[in-house]
């Protein structure tokens, strides 16, 4: 493959970012093809990294009076270390690191030299139910049923199959669709293609990736399977704060019952966690700190792949294994790949939805209409519609997460393994809680927080690394953008006691990663990238972390459509209906009324079938 003049930089970019070692392949020009192709995709996006390539081949410029791509590999390794203690070179040199990353990581030979690549299953055969999974242009340009529920997520699908079993019609509008086993698996970046929505984008004085699902199933279909009640605490202070017990632990026990026997949670077996649980409990009981396994919905797991990337198995009950299949077998229509634009409202009650598929519109009638999109999407549809009032796309929540990872003498990451398995809760009183988050290899180098070669080194040891998710309720809440320009960005600002609950957490998780052995510690802080000793850990203990200095991500965005009795200060009543409008009900994480401290999916479930158990009512 020919190198132009216009790819020397980016490409010499790509192969100092990743140099290769002893078991992986080094960045050469098909990661810069792969790049390209991926950039395609996103023009705004493709500009800003070449003028970030451009900023950072012209500050090496300045200061070694050569560009980057005509330094010798040493020093070029040495420029990459003072670009990362610039804060303006570093966001830039982030955004290098991020997309190179993805497209050298879904190189089929660089996956074929990864610890845990693995074949995908062959194909399946749809199961009966498919049938009822059609495209907008399988039908008319007007359906009409009982209840349309835009979404199958934790919200969605637990609504229509609940109304479904009451004998009602009910449509679901899906903006992604059903995917077979085959599908599934895979690397990190064909997994976000076609799974997930493009992330958004939590800006302020932070930069927080927020994730969520886009297929049938909505996030519960890639996700770890982790399953938590509902915080005891959480509960009781909504209910004093929204005057009521209709969310008390006590009201929301039978339906949390429900719901888990429907997903068959149990608590993961010890060998499922792995070697991993042996390091975590010797390091975490050396500080007298409890560790426990987590309760998940994967009875038939076999710890074969990564669950985020979806379950090529087919042992994880998501709600699309769980839930789906029944509301279908009862007559209920998916319209897949398809968006719901707006709600239609004739004299104060909601009438149906019209929605958009492949550039054909088409409008479904109903007496009832829930929106379920998830706490990204469904303040929009509102939002599109003129509906929601002043708190719509406020009191968002993002519960950030943060990763630190640690070099062991012993192997942990064994085949049969999972990759979010125990937690420790000995931080829940501050709303911290430290959980396992064993990253798949194709996504592990974008959050170690190491570039070039100190990341190629941990490469050839991957198989010992240990890594722990950090998980705030934040204190904090921002507002989604709703403009049409605006689509995957909120207002978010890290508030100083979330940083510092995490940088405690961290500073936890490495005091005891040390007294479990670890040799090197990577805490994913962009000013202190590894620790490798007592006097590196207690300076890092002391440091006072910006909110850039973290590297975070979100996989919980909650509150955007709050519950609560005030039209100024929520979007839904406690029963799920939108203030002020008859028949248009809204149930996902959007109307969680605050951060949880934990992952939310059977608190959204038991919350959904409350609302079902309503809206069937009214109905």
């Amino acid at each position: 493959m020919v190198t132009t003049q216009a790819d020397r930089v980016p490409l010499a970019l790509a192969e100092a970012l990743f140099p290769g070692s002893a078991s992986l392949p080094m960045a050469d020009e098909r990661t810069l093809s792969t790049t390209r192709a991926l950039l395609a995709e996103a023009p705004s996006v493709s500009a800003a990294l070449a003028a970030a390539w451009r900023a950072l081949d012209g500050s090496a410029r300045l200061t070694t009076g050569r560009g980057i791509a005509d330094l010798d590999r040493a020093a070029q390794q040495r420029v990459l270390a003072r670009f990362g203690r610039v804060p303006a070179l570093s966001a830039a040199l982030d955004a290098c690191h991020l997309c190179f990353g993805l497209a050298h990581f879904d190189r089929d030979d660089v996956r074929r030299a990864l610890p845990s690549a693995e074949p995908p299953p062959r194909a399946d055969d749809p199961p009966r139910w498919a049938r009822q999974v059609v495209r907008a242009s399988e039908v008319g340009e007007e359906l009409e049923c009982d209840v349309v529920v835009v979404g199958t997520g934790a919200g969605g699908a637990v609504v229509g199959a609940e109304l479904a079993a009451r004998g009602h019609a009910v449509v679901f509008v899906e903006e992604g669709r059903r995917r077979g086993r085959h599908e599934l698996g895979g690397g990190a970046l064909a997994a976000h293609r076609a799974l997930f929505r493009p992330p958004a984008l939590a800006l302020g004085n932070a930069l927080i990736p927020v994730l969520a699902g886009r297929l049938l199933g909505g996030s519960t279909a890639v996700n770890t399977g982790t399953c938590f009640r509902p915080p005891e605490a959480v509960l009781e202070r909504w209910c004093e704060e929204l005057a009521t017990d209709a969310l008390s632990p006590a009201a929301l026990a039978p339906r949390v019952a429900r719901v888990e026997a429907r997903l068959g949670v149990a608590p993961v077996a010890r060998s499922l966690v792995g070697p991993v649980l042996d390091v975590v409990e010797r390091g975490f009981g050396a500080l007298g700190l409890d560790v426990e396994v987590l309760r998940r919905n994967a009875e038939g797991c076999e710890g074969r792949g990564f669950c985020d990337f979806g379950c090529p198995r087919g042992a994880r009950r998501s709600v699309d294994v769980a839930y789906l299949p029944d509301a279908l077998g009862r007559g209920a229509v998916v319209l897949e790949n398809t968006c719901a634009e707006r709600v239609s409202v004739v004299d104060g009650a909601a009438k149906g939805v019209h929605t958009v598929c492949e550039g054909r519109s088409v409008f479904v009638r109903a007496r009832a209409v829930v929106l379920a999109a998830g706490a990204l999407e469904s303040p929009r549809v509102l939002a599109r519609s003129s509906l929601g009032g002043p708190a719509l796309g406020a009191h968002l929540a993002v519960q950030p997460s943060a990763v630190i990872s640690a070099m062991m003498d012993e192997p942990v990451r064994v085949a049969g393994q999972v990759p979010q398995g125990w937690c420790s809760r000995a931080l829940a009183a501050e709303g911290v809680l430290l959980i396992g988050a064993q990253a798949d290899a194709t996504l592990a180098p974008l959050v170690f927080g190491l570039r070039g070669e100190p990341l190629a080194r941990v490469f050839d040891r991957f198989d010992h690394v240990v890594t722990v998710g950090v998980l705030v309720a934040d204190s904090a809440t921002g507002r989604l953008r709703l403009g049409r320009g605006a689509t995957g960005l909120a207002r978010y600002d890290l508030a100083r006691a979330d940083v510092e609950r995490l940088h405690g957490g961290l500073a936890v998780v490495a005091r005891a990663l040390h007294a479990a052995g670890a040799r090197a510690i990577y805490p994913g802080v962009r000013r202190h990238p590894v620790l490798e000793g007592a006097a590196d850990r207690r300076a890092f203990e002391r440091a006072r972390l910006a909110p850039r200095d973290l590297l975070l991500t979100s996989f919980h965005p909650l509150g955007t459509c709050r519950l609560g009795r005030h039209p100024d200060r929520s979007v839904v009543d406690l029963d799920h209906r939108v203030h002020g409008v008859e028949g248009l009900y809204v149930v996902d994480g959007s109307v969680v009324p605050s951060a949880l401290g934990v992952n939310p999916q059977i608190t959204i479930m038991a919350m959904a079938t409350r609302a079902a158990e309503g809206i069937g009512d009214a109905l």
